[in-house]
């Protein structure tokens, strides 16, 4: 099959670290496959930038993003890029094109039919948020106003991306037009979470598909635990907790959640508490009632698995959720999770086998779930252990995910020779 994978950046956020994986097992399946993205960062694979060689451009879209002017600058992305996307797709003349995030570069629904040279070529979009199905923002929460019409009666018009309240009813009646004229368009949700969301809105009437992401198990697989502790220098003796996000200042991945848990918890002095991720302040980390061990942004995912497995626990207290890589990575890694119940989080961790749940939005369930995790005697939690590999090997593998992405590619790519 020729495919063509578009979206905002190669490496990142979560979303395009997922995109990655699936565009490089494709590749390896034998598929032709080029990607196109605004933001290219890697090197050496087919991976066409659009925003590589404008500086200017480049420069004027950071400045706008840092003063706060955020519509200007998704209107201004869209116009930069969309047309030049759009073009270059249409020039390699995919069978099939797979869209993954676009709203963190800025773009907009409207990019959709510039990807193909004719309204048959197939379109898959794998939806890694809400945004897609809202009038502007990536989660709902409690709002189910996308069931109907989001309009400037919206509760979070600054929830991300923000937009003016008053332009959130044109943004939604968009996608609702474009959705309603696409034909051979499907969508693909990484949890059934997120497949459920979709009912009765303005995806009803296309395929949805759920696949969730992929991991290369031999990528992320287990480390002794000692070996990794002394790699990385964590003391032997110490009970860790491992979290992170790529921004620990979004206030979705609800680290101040965790800070009160962690503030609960009887003999937390033999605690440890390992945080990835970019913290944006020279003062980080502060105010944490155990030790901290801030590790900053990890690219490398060598790194990753050390850290996985150097923890006794992954602790991810986001307050709203797809279905998180990390999850994945660190039942790989044969770390338990711990998180709120949120989203499609249960879909990965599942109570007593790869994790523990405790209920949205509440520290004190956390840290009682964290407390109950800590007193568990060692043969219990090297049981678990063997359940979360087992887990990610059989449901979660890198080739599982991209079989099944290849059988709906090749139904859709069928479809469309049939009706051309």
């Amino acid at each position: 099959m020729k495919i063509a994978i578009v979206g905002d950046s190669d490496k990142e956020g979560g979303a395009a670290i997922a995109a990655t994986r699936l565009f490089r097992q494709l590749v390896s399946d034998g598929h032709l496959v080029n990607r196109f993205v605004v933001r290219k960062k890697g090197k050496g694979d087919t991976t066409w930038g659009c925003g590589d060689d404008s500086p200017l451009k480049r420069n004027l879209l950071r400045a706008l993003w840092h003063f706060g002017f955020r519509a200007a600058h998704n209107r201004m992305s869209d116009m930069f890029f969309s047309d030049r996307l759009g073009a270059r797709v249409r020039e390699f003349c995919p069978e099939l094109v797979n869209v993954h995030n676009i709203h963190s570069a800025g773009l907009t629904v409207g990019l959709l039919p510039l990807l193909r040279s004719d309204e048959m070529t197939p379109l898959v979009w794998t939806l890694h948020d809400m945004w897609v199905m809202t009038g502007h923002c990536a989660y709902s929460y409690d709002c189910d106003k996308f069931t109907g019409t989001c309009d400037s009666e919206c509760p979070y018009p600054g929830e991300y991306p923000p937009m003016r309240a008053s332009r959130i009813e044109a943004g939604f009646a968009l996608r609702k037009k474009i959705f309603g004229r696409m034909r051979n368009l499907a969508f693909v949700t990484p949890s059934r979470w997120l497949a459920r969301q979709t009912e009765g809105g303005i995806l009803a009437g296309h395929p949805i598909h759920t696949i969730p992401n992929g991991i290369d198990p031999t990528v992320f697989f287990p480390v002794a635990k000692p070996l990794a502790r002394k790699a990385l220098a964590f003391p032997a003796e110490k009970f860790i907790l491992l979290t992170g996000a790529a921004s620990l200042q979004d206030k979705r991945k609800g680290l101040s959640h965790l800070i009160r848990s962690l503030g609960e918890i009887p003999s937390r002095g033999r605690l440890l508490l390992v945080i990835f991720g970019r913290a944006g302040d020279d003062s980080f980390p502060r105010d944490f009632p155990v030790e901290v061990r801030h590790v900053g942004s990890i690219a490398e995912e060598g790194h990753m698995r050390l850290l996985y497995s150097a923890a006794d626990a992954f602790v991810l207290p986001t307050l709203a959720d797809n279905l998180p890589n990390v999850l994945v990575e660190s039942i790989a890694c044969g770390t338990p999770c711990i998180a709120f119940d949120v989203g499609g989080v249960s879909e990965v961790v599942r109570p007593g086998a790869t994790g523990f749940l405790a209920r949205p939005n509440d520290p004190s369930d956390l840290a009682e779930n964290i407390a109950n995790f800590f007193a568990l005697p060692g043969e219990r939690r090297v049981e678990l252990v063997s359940i979360c590999r087992n887990v990610a090997e059989t449901e979660y593998s890198l080739n599982l995910q991209a079989e099944r992405y290849e059988r709906v590619f090749s139904s859709l790519i069928a479809t469309a020779r049939e009706t051309r």
